[in-house]
C-alpha cells in the first residue's frame, strides 16, 4: 500500500522542492508513496472523503491550516494521520501542541531536515501496530509489523518467518515488500528480505535473527545491509 503524502499549496514555502525531496527519501529507502500538492480547500475534501492521508505538510503561518489539523486531531478518535508544520518565520510551537504534530520545520530546511522527519515516521509507523495481511488457502492472516522477522523465496515459494511461526504462501518477496512499506524491511535479494530491526548478530556471511535463526548471506550482502542500517541510524 502505497504512503500518501500530501503537501498545502502555499506561496509562504517551497511545495515542489519539499514535495520533490520527499519523493527522493521514499525512492532511496524503496518506499511506495503518492505525493501530491493540494489547496488546503482540497486537503479537507480529501480528508472527509477518504481519511487517506499519511503524512500531511502544513503551512503553520497560515491559521486556518492549524485550525484543520486542530479540528482533526481533537474531533477524530483514529486519527493516525501524521502532520508536519513548515514555516518562514519563527512561530510558537505552544500555538500548535494541540495538534500533536510530527515535526515543525523552519525554512530554509536544513539538509538532511525531512529525512530526519521520515526516519521519525518510520519508527511510528513500525510501532503503530499496523498489519499486512495474506491469505493462504482460504484464510487470511494478519501479521503485525513487528513481528515479522525475515522472508525467503524458492521460486515461488516464500516463507515469512516470525518469531514464534513460519507462514507458507506463492508470491513475490517484491510484493510483500511493497505490503510492508517501511524503510526497516530491506529487500536485500529476490530470495531474502529482512526486518533490519530484528537482527541479532552479523557476520560476513551469516545474520543471526533474533529469533535464533541463522540466515546465510551471498556475496557483498553484508555491506549492502550495514548500509541501510547506516542510513537508518541502526546500531
Amino acid at each position: 500500500m502505497a504512503l500518501q503524502i500530501a503537501v498545502m499549496q502555499s506561496d509562504r514555502i517551497p511545495v515542489r522542492e519539499i514535495a520533490a525531496e520527499l519523493k527522493r527519501i521514499c525512492a532511496k529507502w524503496d518506499l511506495y508513496c503518492r505525493c501530491r500538492i493540494v489547496p488546503l480547500a482540497e486537503l479537507r475534501e480529501l480528508y472527509a472523503a477518504s481519511g487517506a492521508v499519511d503524512l500531511m505538510v502544513l503551512d503553520a503561518d497560515v491559521q486556518e491550516a492549524v485550525a484543520f489539523a486542530t479540528m482533526l486531531r481533537l474531533t477524530l478518535k483514529d486519527f493516525n494521520t501524521q502532520i508536519l508544520f513548515t514555516a518562514k518565520t519563527p512561530f510558537s510551537a505552544l500555538q500548535l501542541f494541540a495538534c500533536h504534530p510530527l515535526n515543525f520545520l523552519l525554512l530554509p530546511l536544513k539538509a538532511d531536515a525531512l529525512e530526519h522527519v521520515m526516519l521519525t515516521y518510520a519508527r511510528i509507523d513500525y510501532r503503530s501496530g499496523r498489519r499486512i495481511h495474506y491469505r493462504i488457502g482460504r484464510k487470511i492472516y494478519r501479521l503485525p509489523l513487528q513481528e515479522f522477522c525475515y522472508a525467503t523465496a524458492e521460486g515461488r515459494k516464500l516463507s515469512v518467518v516470525t518469531e514464534s511461526q513460519i507462514d507458507c504462501f506463492y508470491g513475490t518477496l517484491k510484493q510483500v515488500a511493497t505490503l510492508l512499506n517501511n524503510p526497516y524491511f530491506y529487500l536485500v535479494s529476490d530470495t531474502l528480505l529482512l526486518n533490519l530491526l530484528q537482527i541479532r548478530q552479523m557476520e560476513e556471511t551469516l545474520l543471526t535473527m533474533h529469533n535464533h535463526d541463522q540466515v546465510p548471506l551471498g556475496k557483498g550482502q553484508q555491506k549492502m545491509i550495514l548500509e541501510r542500517c547506516n542510513a537508518l541510524d541502526i546500531s
